[in-house]
């Protein structure tokens, strides 16, 4: 059965969530406009995963990306939910409501994350692998930033759009998991068993949590 598409009624509050959003990313150009270009070729180019894999995940440059997805990935989560028809409101109290467990999720399992790896001894390497990750879940956010004006501004979006944006960010974000592999494969197969524990533990059932969340909303 095809889902019904439903049409946004454009709220200040999104509106503000976009300024928020254009601020964090010019103070991030000020802060340094020579790391903000190399990361918005990341799609063509590895050079700033090259260049700042080994920097402190709390640096500024860091951190004003981090915040830039927080605060703009769970309104891609509810435009797409509205638009499907899981949400029958377009409210900011929805979004309030998907941004705080989302943020908590996030920040929690990172924590968790860097606490293990300091138990077992591994500090810098899980840490250059969380900062790849970050770095492709904030370029993701990033070029998801004009396509989702084009839903919320477009009285009538088709089906075949909005799959097709799924499909192209899922495949954007397969690649990247690919390469972050890559990246560490003589880390995982050294130590397989404890991959597969780990990927249970911090990626698959968190995924499965946040699905179960959302779709209770």
């Amino acid at each position: 059965m095809e889902a019904t598409f439903r049409n946004l009624i454009v709220s200040d509050w999104v509106i503000a969530i976009y300024i928020l959003v254009a601020l964090l990313l010019i103070i991030a150009k000020r802060k340094s406009n020579y790391k903000l270009l190399n990361f918005s070729r990341l799609f063509f180019s590895d050079t700033y995963i090259k260049t700042y894999r080994e920097d402190s995940l709390l640096k500024g440059f860091h951190l004003l990306m981090l915040g830039m997805s927080l605060l703009f990935f769970p309104l891609i989560i509810q435009v797409l939910l509205f638009k499907i028809g899981y949400l029958t409101q377009f409210e900011f109290s929805e979004y309030l409501k998907i941004a705080l467990f989302f943020g908590f999720f996030y920040l929690l399992k990172m924590m968790l994350q860097l606490l293990l790896a300091r138990v077992i001894g591994f500090k810098k390497t899980i840490s250059r692998y969380i900062f790849q990750k970050q770095t492709y879940f904030s370029y993701l956010t990033f070029i998801s930033l004009l396509p989702l004006l084009f839903f919320i501004y477009t009285p009538v979006v088709g089906s075949y759009w909005l799959y097709l944006f799924v499909i192209l960010w899922f495949v954007i974000f397969s690649l990247s998991v690919l390469l972050i592999l890559t990246h560490f494969k003589e880390l995982f197969f050294s130590y397989l068993v404890y991959f597969i524990l780990y990927l249970c533990a911090f990626e698959i059932s968190p995924i499965i949590g946040v699905i179960y969340y959302i779709t209770r909303l």
